[in-house]
């Protein structure tokens, strides 16, 4: 069995810290901790144990006393009393109600001070909740240990302390890591620096693992995060210890003597920059041991609380005040007189990390007095104007990007590649690439599915895109690994359908999928349009496709796929058969649209789903199952489906988009000549509307447009595309008509009419009242086919600025546009890019333009399709 008892020494009577990190929801962690906490407990080799879940926000006294509870129950039970547990409790339980609070202050400092203790601190989360527990552990130097159990990396790291080792334990099943660090030389003699322990090839009778444990330096680890940044660090320390860096100007004795009092060093730069791994990094560095007498290091939280932050500060930087810090006396530590008084004449290092504007400085600055000692504050922050306003020029370091080289040296492969045959080589994750947190390889070419085998590793990923990359067809199973994963962007890859290991990432908040990647986008209704009928059943085509798989990807690979939708790489044989096999057939022999991607059973377990789309529900593909699942993602803000139908599906629909009741965006999508029609009209969703909807697209043919849609008095962005609603319907009332339910939404501000969107050759937008598109500022007539005139009138669309238009040249003419001169708050006209509008045309629209009061402007735009 893996063992953390060689990494807690038992001879070293110094406090030792030893942190365990591993990925949400292994439980393998927990079990190795308990394992090792039980050993000792049994073995009596501490006077005090306890073991205590740290919740977030932490409260003194409730932590104090759950502490407290634990140690008397292990005295308890040491004198003879383990049978009776439950009275043994209560007993506890009694004896701590009637104690006050300092007596039990008093009764932890005692217990701390005079026995060597053994603390468990699980689920820790914050560095910031770390520095606070800290303070009431002493270093009583009695062989006390304090183990730490934490999902972030950053914190097992600085727990541990500067000078440690990191021990790694692997499950080869399932592929993923858990980490302990720990102190360098801590290890009981006899064992070897490179391992720990080592298990056998034969997996443990009972549990079926395979476990290895080895140790590795934490320098290996850390070094990714360093990588083009040793020189700032060096430039950094200089400047804390008063030395003269080498980019600086000579020093002299004016500025001498101004180094020897507080100086504030602001580190600036864009987010992303790794600015507070660097500035916690070098708060432990080892050349800065012993030079001060008080430290503190706080990350800004926001909303921006100044109490908190102060109350934060002062935990750190009077540890020796505990009593008063658990007593809570906030009143005394909020006073800056106070605060001048405890760091008079003392020397402090103070790291405010994320300091977001100049205010949360001016707030902040009252607290730290001008002594004459060499004090130091450090303060990071994404604005050079805060920088500026906080720190003086010289003290200013402007972190960069990471040079090509640099970047080249985070991800060099120093593993030997592996021929596999006509396979082709598996993609190697390098070491310093196991840290990675976001990698983003939007529109990357080249990039084909054996490139992502080995995706699994990156087990602290927490954003994956691959948007755009034309060759990604399937993703792998190990994707299940990423537990940390937040964001996963798949959207415009070939990818149709999702693997079921997605649905074990139940961190993921943002799923972007579907999109044109495979074949356009185009449905395989309208793919097979223009074939004839014989060839264009999936009975015919099935067989074409798969002759044609055979002899092209023998011969070459990369024809095999450049034929079905535009590709950069060099796919090998392996990418082809992947390609053929999950999408080509895929899409004939289900008949897809391959705008929305198939996802598994069980989405539903991933219930902190922000986003969602587009997701493929038609009848063929258990369409009903996943909106059951959908409907139960209550904290869903955007969805998008495809494959919407009346008979299959819309009942389902409506009753999901009801019980979605955060939902602010809604694509929906239908291909077909029967499309959308009747498929939003359900009673559920006329009884309860998704009132918080804010962006509504339509893709599909509609004819009318719901009702409910016009108790949509949030939605602010409307999108119709071949929806063909009826300009004039004579069986509805002029209210409820297409046109009637769009003007009268009251905050509607993005309204885009794309093809047939509407049936008739004549849009008019007219003013009979102040109700009618009262805030609309953009709208967009983007290829609405069979469309030949558009007039406004008098007074309407008052608040228009943005009118973008693109048509087939041929079908405009000089009087197409009429009343544009009418409109008050008109800005801009866009016209795409096409030469072949008649001049006619162009002058007609120049001549309105120009009689506009507010003398709006025409530009050209590049329409990319039509």
């Amino acid at each position: 069995q893996v063992d953390l008892l060689p990494l807690i020494p038992e001879k070293d009577q110094e406090l030792r810290v030893i942190a365990v990190w591993g990925a949400s929801g292994d439980p393998r962690k927990m079990s190795i901790v308990r394992r090792a906490y039980d050993d000792l407990k049994r073995n009596n080799n501490f006077g005090c144990y306890a073991w205590i879940r740290v919740t977030h926000p932490i409260s003194p006294s409730e932590f104090l006393h759950r502490i407290m509870f634990q140690f008397y129950m292990n005295s308890h039970e040491e004198a003879g009393n383990r049978g009776e547990a439950t009275t043994v409790g209560a007993q506890v339980l009694n004896m701590m109600g009637m104690m006050e609070e300092d007596d039990l202050v008093d009764q932890f400092n005692q217990h701390v001070s005079q026995n060597s203790y053994l603390i468990v601190l699980n689920d820790l989360s914050t560095i910031e909740d770390w520095d606070w527990i800290k303070t009431y552990f002493p270093n009583n130097k009695k062989r006390s240990r304090i183990i730490v159990s934490t999902e972030q990396t950053e914190v097992a790291s600085l727990c541990a302390g500067p000078h440690k080792m990191v021990v790694e334990l692997k499950q080869s099943s399932a592929n993923q890591t858990i980490y302990a660090f720990c102190e360098k030389d801590t290890t009981k003699p006899g064992d070897s620096s490179k391992t720990v322990a080592t298990n056998s090839s034969t997996p443990p009778e009972g549990n079926g693992l395979n476990l290895t444990e080895t140790t590795m330096d934490v320098d290996s680890l850390k070094e990714s995060h360093l990588i083009g940044r040793q020189g700032q660090v060096s430039d950094i320390i200089k400047l804390i210890c008063h030395e003269q860096s080498k980019d600086q100007p000579e020093v002299n004795s004016e500025n001498r003597e101004s180094q020897d009092q507080l100086e504030v060093i602001s580190l600036c730069g864009k987010s992303g920059l790794g600015k507070t791994t660097l500035v916690k990094y070098i708060y432990q560095h080892q050349e800065l041991d012993g030079m001060f007498e008080k430290r503190a290091c706080v990350t800004i939280k926001h909303p921006f609380n100044y109490r908190e932050l102060i109350r934060s500060l002062a935990t750190q930087l009077f540890d020796d005040n505990k009593e008063d810090l658990v007593k809570d006396e906030t009143t005394k530590r909020e006073d800056p007189q106070w605060w001048v008084s405890q760091l008079e004449n003392k020397k402090y290092l103070i790291v405010l990390d994320d300091l977001s504007s100049t205010r949360e400085w001016d707030d902040i600055k009252k607290y730290f007095p001008e002594t004459k000692k060499a004090s130091r504050i450090i303060v990071t922050t994404g604005g050079e104007e805060i920088a500026k306003h906080c720190s003086k020029d010289k003290n200013i370091f402007r972190l960069r990007s990471l040079e090509n080289g640099d970047v080249h040296n985070l991800f060099v492969k120093k593993e030997k590649d592996v021929k596999l045959g006509s396979w082709g080589r598996p993609f190697f994750i390098s070491k310093k690439m196991r840290m990675l947190r976001v990698l983003d390889l939007e529109g990357t070419s080249g990039l084909n599915d054996h490139d992502l085998e080995h995706i699994g590793k990156l087990l602290q990923l927490k954003y994956l895109s691959l948007r755009g990359c034309l060759d990604i067809c399937h993703l792998p199973h190990s994707l299940g690994n990423l537990r940390q994963l937040e964001t996963l962007d798949i959207k415009h890859t070939a990818v149709i359908r999702l693997p079921k290991a997605i649905i074990h990432l139940s961190k993921l908040q943002y799923l972007r999928v579907g999109g044109h990647g495979a074949f356009g986008g185009t449905p395989y209704e309208e793919f097979v349009e223009g074939l004839p009928r014989l060839l264009g059943s999936k009975l015919c085509l099935l067989p074409l496709c798969s002759v044609a798989c055979c002899c092209v990807a023998c011969c070459k690979p990369q024809a095999a796929r450049s034929g079905l939708w535009e590709t950069g790489g060099d796919p090998n044989m392996r990418d082809v058969c992947t390609a053929w096999c999950c999408t080509v057939f895929p899409f004939v022999a289900r008949r897809l649209d391959p705008r929305g991607v198939l996802v598994p059973g069980g989405v539903n377990m991933l219930t902190v789903l922000h986003t969602l789309g587009t997701v493929n529900i038609s009848r063929r593909h258990r369409g009903k199952a996943v909106l059951r699942d959908i409907a139960q993602l209550t904290r869903l803000r955007k969805l998008g489906v495809a494959g919407v139908s009346a008979e299959g599906n819309s009942k389902e629909l409506c009753w999901a988009l009801a019980a979605l009741g955060s939902l602010e965006s809604l694509s929906v999508l239908s291909a077909g000549e029967k499309g959308l029609e009747g498929c939003l009209e359900s009673e559920a969703l006329v009884c309860s509307p998704p009132m918080n909807l804010k962006s509504l697209k339509l893709d599909g043919n509609l004819v009318r447009l719901p009702g409910w849609i016009s108790e949509l008095r949030n939605l602010v962005k409307l999108s119709l595309r071949r929806s063909r609603l009826l300009l004039v319907d004579n069986e509805r009332e002029e209210k409820t008509t297409a046109m009637g339910i769009l003007a009268r939404l009251p905050n509607l501000t993005i309204l885009r009419l794309q093809q047939e969107s509407f049936q008739g050759e004549d849009l008019s937008f007219t003013f009979r009242n102040r109700e009618e598109f009262p805030n609309l500022k953009v709208l967009q007539l983007i290829l609405v086919s069979g469309l030949k005139s558009v007039k406004f009138e008098e007074g309407a669309m008052p608040k228009l600025e943005l009118l973008q238009f693109c048509s087939w040249p041929s079908r405009t003419g000089a009087n197409f546009f009429s009343g544009l001169d009418s409109l008050p708050g008109l800005k801009r006209f866009l016209l795409d890019d096409d030469t072949t509008y008649s001049k006619e045309f162009i002058e007609g629209l120049r001549k309105q333009l120009s009689d506009n009061p507010k003398k709006p402007t025409l530009k050209r735009y590049v329409q990319l399709s039509r």
